[in-house]
């Protein structure tokens, strides 16, 4: 074999060895499979609910007319969704309240900090984390006093 067939034949060989390589070493970028295991601990893992993304009623429990339309006006002025408005099945509540998903604490939190409501409760019977429930009481300071937030 003479000495200008070894060297292409090493050439080849090390071309071909290079692309073996490369296309054997190269990364995949295919998605992982997901496991059922790993589908029903995201399923478990509970997800922080925003104060956005809240469904809200309010509910007048005071004797002030008009506290729950001019609450629901200040919470969409806010980026609040308020589905639903009306009186509580009482018109003497004391002091004001936010029910809420056990799962939803923290958007309670934000929701009675920007509404001025100490009392908060959760309550299990809602059918969805995201919904809850302002009740407004005598205490309750109206809405057109707190500053809204930008």
């Amino acid at each position: 074999m003479s000495r200008t067939n070894q060297i292409l034949i090493w050439i080849t060989l090390l071309i071909v060895g290079i692309s073996l390589t490369v296309v054997y070493f190269w990364p995949k970028n295919e998605p992982e499979a997901v496991t059922f295991q790993d589908a029903v601990e995201e399923e478990l893992t509970p997800q922080i609910v925003k104060i956005d993304e809240l469904v809200v009623t309010v509910l007048n429990g005071s004797l002030k007319d008009g506290m729950a339309s001019k609450t629901k006006d200040y919470l969409e002025a806010n980026k609040i969704y308020v589905t639903r408005i009306g009186n509580a099945p009482t018109r003497n509540y004391e002091v004001s309240e936010i029910i809420y998903h056990p799962e939803a604490s923290q958007a309670a939190y934000e929701l009675a900090k920007l509404l001025n409501i100490n009392k908060r409760t959760p309550a299990q019977s809602f059918e969805s984390r995201l919904f809850a429930t302002v009740v407004i009481g005598a205490d309750f300071q109206e809405p057109a006093l707190l500053v809204s937030v930008e």
